[in-house]
């Protein structure tokens, strides 16, 4: 999607909305149809792993345990629905519907704020590594009540890139020794969540191959006379 032409201002407004909106049910989505989950996969489902979905993110062997899982979805949404048919539909999406969407939207949007920025390129080809492709995650500071209820997650991600299996109440001690040893890639932006949130969903829009590096960028009209230098983007100077 583009912006409007001539009225880039409606053009970001619309999209800003409409990304909202999708990364809020996105989790959804990828579960359903594999939204987001890269052309490798397709069009699949978690719930069925047979046509005509495609079969290539499953193997084989977990063919059995995936149509399994989905029936056990299947069934806790039939007592769902046996709730609402006791109480009514209201009740149920009060106490059970409200929150599972604010869970997914949460999910989304935490997903959204680590993995994009209008200057953080998306590697392919040689310019990708594992150690790259894990810098090129951001650490952002949630509001403090967030922060705590979510074990500093959001301002200790690049860590869980880099290495997943250090547990949370060694994540804030270990960012800290990433940021010492490897100052000029670790990437941290202080900007409030909400602003971040809202900058993210209205600018990246499209992206476009860069001129000289196997890599996508997105097509930002206020950074394309920053182009990147060296191996990473210089952000929040």
């Amino acid at each position: 999607m583009r912006k409007v032409k001539n009225i880039p201002l409606v053009g970001n407004l619309i999209h800003g909305l409409w990304s909202s909106f999708v990364v809020s049910v996105g989790f959804v989505l990828y579960l359903l149809f594999g939204a987001s989950g890269g052309p490798k996969y397709g069009l699949t489902n978690h719930f069925w792993p047979k046509a005509p979905f495609k079969t290539a993110l499953f193997p084989k062997k977990w063919e059995k345990k995936v149509i399994a899982s989905g029936l056990g979805v299947i069934a806790f949404f039939g007592l769902l629905c046996y709730w609402a048919k006791c109480t009514s539909p209201w009740v149920v999406m009060a106490v059970y519907g409200g929150p599972y969407l604010i869970h997914n939207a949460w999910l989304g949007i935490v997903t959204l704020l680590h993995h994009t920025d209008t200057d953080v390129p998306h590697l392919e080809g040689e310019e990708w590594n594992y150690v790259r492709g894990a810098f090129l995650t951001i650490d952002r500071p949630y509001y403090p009540i967030v922060d705590w209820v979510q074990h500093h997650i959001g301002s200790t991600h690049v860590l869980h890139h880099l290495n997943p299996r250090v547990p949370h109440y060694h994540a804030q001690e270990a960012t800290e020794a990433i940021k010492k040893k490897w100052p000029d890639l670790y990437l941290f932006d202080p900007t409030p969540v909400h602003k971040a949130l809202w900058r993210i969903a209205s600018n990246c829009i499209s992206v476009r191959k860069d001129e000289k590096k196997d890599m996508w960028v997105y097509d930002d009209p206020s950074i394309k006379a920053q182009p990147y230098e060296g191996d990473f983007p210089k952000r929040w100077a």
